[in-house]
């Protein structure tokens, strides 16, 4: 607004705009003497007529270009100071609301966690340099850039990362749901979705450069908000959101699922996502092409409960497909061109799931060199056998899979013959993932955790089966601290429990494929590459295992097999020749650690893996280094070692 003040010698226009002031003294002829005052009668002509809600700015949709042929130079002004003039009510109408929230906020941390906030679309003038985790992502991410106070939000609350923010609209005061809010020029990307119902986005930060009073977001939160460019929104930090466990996607094309590796793409695309929201659509970008998913159903971990939004940044989530959108409603047409492809073209693609026989249970997908431990395992008491009395009857042997999920090594387990066997697994997410493995081969299982234990959650496996006797147990339970049922019940209690593992209280061996950096799995998984991972925690993880597994469970005799991803040597043979230096030291506790011995790998034991066997007797498999189709699978080490003291 501008106050004019006319005098025979100057001007004085006084202006405010946000807080600052500024005054300027000029000659004026009596002409614009004349305009001046014409123009302070239309600012209160538009005051007068101002619209009733101050939140309801409607920007210039024509060219803001004077054009002395098609309008008078008052239009073009009166036209510009209108705007000016919305624009200006709307910022200091917003400015007032924060200001309030200041005023009444229970503390510091509340008076600046919370704000009002125009919003604009964000563009690729946000784009961070290249070299930075978000380049190239403005649009296929949740990032959006805003105002600095909420850096000082996350500083003084302490936060953790990932930082989250909501974003909601406010009931009666941002302007009702458009059917298309795209208005960028920038952007080209063609068949935008239609916009979504919800009311809430959650996201990161790109940046905290946004001016104090706006917020600039991605044109998918935009169209999943039904927003216009210059609506209101409220903006909070947001410290509870839940992490997640599964999210299932419905893409809005179906030839989306016809790329080869479709799921990895979505597991590189997912990263620029710090949450997701249920009922918003997201998009990701794939060879130039742009595509579109609904956020169908959410689950947090640990127990999987369905919830509307969380996050997925550092999270262990699994993504599921569920039917594409063009395909609602349509019936598939058989055609000569439909046929399976494994009669056409001797090639799978597609879901696993949906491969030949694959609900059957006839089958499971494993590399070649995660197939190896299991196999040394079984091969170590033909070894020791034929050493003592003959072959020892598998059938008569107690094995534990440590670190289970998601199954291969178990099912490899229980094909074998081992007469009982224990799957191990910390994270209930992906326990539940291993007993729908087990369950569709065939292996019936039964499961327990310490949480159930102590009454918590029920078990995840609903006992459909009947009363057939369960060929495998599965624990919810942290690897460095479990014990077998029996062994444990008979410390606490001098009774033994029921099931599989209580029938045999004497564990024979241990598969042990401990948690680790995974870059042996960088040719089809490159991203485990560019990560950078704890080293110090996962090697005080895979020792604490390996001791606990050594000294705690296995007897005299009982057989270790250790294996792991990794191609570092100080995640594979450096832990294991830490294992054999410390056998008969004396520890703090005045026990004395387990002696082991390794049971070296012999010339011809694993088909087509000779080469990979190293001076110890270990193996040491790297990518490439084996003939034929072998020179394609993991880097992988497995060492074979018996308790002898």
């Amino acid at each position: 607004l501008a106050l004019v003040c006319v005098s025979e010698k100057k001007v004085e226009s006084i202006a405010r705009i946000h807080h600052h002031h500024k005054v300027i003294v000029t000659r004026v002829p009596f002409k614009m003497k004349v305009i001046l005052l014409l123009l302070l009668l239309t600012t209160i002509i538009l005051q007068t007529s101002a619209s009733s809600s101050p939140y309801h700015y409607i920007p210039p949709t024509t060219s803001t270009t004077p054009s002395f042929y098609s309008t008078s130079l008052a239009s073009t002004l009166s036209q510009k100071w209108s705007h000016a003039h919305s624009l200006a009510l709307l910022e200091q109408t917003v400015e007032d609301y924060n200001a309030e929230i200041v005023a009444t906020a229970p503390d510091a941390i509340s008076s600046i966690s919370k704000r009002r906030l125009i919003v604009l679309p964000l563009d690729d003038k946000f784009d961070p340099p290249m070299g930075m985790f978000s380049h190239g992502h403005v649009q296929t991410g949740d990032k959006m850039s805003l105002p600095k106070l909420f850096w000082q939000a996350i500083v003084k609350s302490g936060a953790e990362v990932p930082w989250l923010f909501e974003v909601t609209r406010v009931e009666g005061i941002t302007s009702p749901r458009v059917p298309n809010t795209h208005t960028s020029t920038t952007h080209t990307k063609k068949n935008h979705p239609p916009p979504s119902l919800i009311n809430k986005v959650v996201g990161g930060a790109i940046d905290f450069r946004s001016p104090s009073n706006y917020i600039f977001l991605p044109h998918w939160m935009i169209t999943s908000l039904s927003l216009r460019p210059f609506d209101v929104v409220d903006v909070s930090l947001k410290t509870n959101t839940p992490p997640g466990s599964a999210v299932k996607l419905r893409p809005h094309s179906s030839q989306f699922t016809k790329i080869q590796n479709h799921r990895a793409v979505l597991e590189t695309e997912l990263r620029h996502y710090s949450a997701l929201v249920k009922g918003s659509t997201i998009p990701f970008d794939y060879l130039g092409k742009r595509y579109y998913f609904d956020v169908v159903e959410l689950r947090s971990a640990p127990r999987g409960e369905k919830v509307d939004m969380a996050k997925v940044q550092d999270c262990d989530i699994a993504a599921e497909f569920v039917k594409a959108k063009d395909l609602l409603g349509k019936k598939k047409k058989k055609s000569d061109d439909d046929d399976d492809e494994s009669t056409t073209s001797g090639a799978l693609s597609g879901a696993v799931s949906k491969w030949p026989r694959y609900e059957e249970g006839v089958w499971w997908i494993q590399d070649a060199a995660a197939a190896l431990p299991a196999l040394a395992l079984r091969n170590a008491f033909d070894i020791i056998g034929s050493n003592e009395n003959g072959n020892k009857d598998l059938s008569s042997l107690y094995v534990v899979d440590m670190c289970a999920a998601p199954g291969g090594k178990t099912s490899q387990l229980l094909s074998m013959g081992f007469g009982h066997v224990t799957a191990v697994e910390s994270n209930a997410r992906r326990s539940r993932r291993l007993i729908e493995n087990l369950n569709r081969l065939g292996f019936y299982t039964s499961s327990s955790s310490e949480e159930e234990e102590d009454g918590g959650e029920e078990a995840l496996l609903s006992q459909e089966e009947g009363e057939r006797k369960p060929l495998c147990d599965v624990v919810i339970s942290d690897g460095r601290s479990w014990l077998p049922s029996s062994s444990k019940e008979e410390e606490d209690t001098g009774n033994s429990s029921e099931g599989v593992a209580a029938e045999a209280s004497v564990v024979n061996g241990i598969l042990l494929d401990v948690p680790c950096s995974a870059t042996g799995t960088g040719a089809h998984n490159p991203d485990v590459l560019r990560k950078d991972p704890d080293l110090g925690n996962l090697l005080q993880i895979q020792e604490e295992l390996v001791n606990h597994c050594v000294d705690d469970i296995l007897p005299i005799g009982g057989v270790l097999v250790y294996a792991t991803c990794s191609l570092l040597k100080v995640e594979g043979e450096g832990q294991v020749d830490k294992l054999l230096a410390r056998g008969g030291l004396e520890e703090e506790d005045t026990r004395v650690a387990a002696v082991m011995k390794t049971i070296p790998f012999e010339k011809e034991e694993i088909a087509g893996f000779d080469d990979a066997i190293d001076s110890n007797g270990w193996l040491r498999v790297l990518p490439g280094m084996l003939e034929g189709e072998l020179g394609n699978c993991d880097g992988f080490f497995v060492a074979r070692l018996v308790k002898v003291a």
